[in-house]
């Protein structure tokens, strides 16, 4: 799995650490020390994940997480933060945050909630290239900002079958899944 990954956090460690564990899993990272530098990076590239440390100096990740929302809806950004951070955690879901993850940061979790993240903003763009028939730089959800995230994978996967002719292989190339990943989608959603 490729991808690009902003790392945003001021611990140096923890951002050597996820840096490395990501890179050796195929990512390309850019790893920023502040929210300011996160929010200047999205100005000139649109990566595939943001993972954000809430506890950073400045303006906080939640701060980041709100500007974030504002420029890309459907960006998914991970926050990283303390286990003692429940009220932030709750905070940053309600703001749209993809997922979380406990500080010190677990190589499998993290890597985990990563390529999820990717497969899920790699298919979101997919559905609105489908959708506003361009080349996906107005991520709009066909029925407002306010779709749940299973309604978006069908219609990615329907809209898929109907570009393709029904033709497995091409869905499978187009959205960048795997076959078993579409066969278990396609009995989720009762899709033939």
């Amino acid at each position: 799995m490729s991808g690009l990954v902003l790392l945003v956090g001021d611990d140096r460690d923890m951002r050597v650490l996820a840096q490395r564990w990501l890179v050796e899993s195929g990512y390309v990272v850019h790893a920023l020390e502040t929210g300011e530098d996160c929010l200047a990076a999205l100005g000139h590239s649109l990566p595939d994940a943001i993972l954000l440390d809430a506890d950073l100096a400045g303006p906080s990740g939640i701060d980041v997480l709100e500007a974030i929302r504002d420029l890309q809806h459907f960006l998914p950004v991970i926050l990283t933060t303390t286990e003692s951070a429940v009220d932030t955690v709750t905070r940053a879901m309600r703001l749209g945050a993809y997922d979380y993850l406990v500080k010190p940061l677990d190589r499998t979790k993290l890597l985990t909630t990563a390529k999820n993240a990717v497969e899920r903003h790699r298919m979101t763009v997919r559905l609105a290239r489908f959708e506003n028939g361009a080349d996906g730089s107005s991520l709009v959800a066909p029925h407002g900002p306010l779709m749940r995230l299973d309604e978006l994978e069908r219609l990615a996967i329907e809209n898929a079958l109907r570009h393709t002719n029904g033709n497995l292989s091409a869905v499978v190339r187009h959205l960048g899944i795997g076959r078993t990943t579409l066969y278990r989608k396609l009995k989720k959603y009762g899709l033939q």
